[in-house]
């Protein structure tokens, strides 16, 4: 919800951020507040931060983007990812990744 903010403008850059920095929030006591600081440097102070995870609508958009990609897709994880319309699931390594690609291309 917070990468969707405002029309997802800066989705990657939230996304990363928030991946990049993971630890730093995801796995303390207090996972929301140490995400509201770390947010602080894309531009949220407290009230926007709150506003958006209390935005039921943005809420719903999110929840319906993921009910379609399970059930016309059939995604049950992150990562899950389409090359040719072959699905691979999990975190792959770079060697698994280079030989999907290496056999896409013959």
């Amino acid at each position: 919800m917070l990468a969707r903010a405002d029309s997802g403008r800066n989705y990657y850059p939230v996304t990363d951020l928030l991946f990049e920095r993971q630890r730093s929030w995801a796995f303390v006591d207090k996972p929301l507040d140490a995400m509201r600081d770390l947010l602080r440097q894309a531009g949220f102070d407290k009230a926007k931060f709150d506003a958006v995870l209390a935005d039921q609508a943005l809420y719903d958009q999110v929840n319906r983007v993921q009910a379609q990609a399970m059930k016309v897709l059939d995604v049950h994880s992150t990562q899950t990812l389409f090359l040719n319309g072959e699905r691979h699931e999990g975190a792959l390594p770079v060697e698994a990744f280079d030989d999907i690609v290496r056999k896409l291309q013959g």
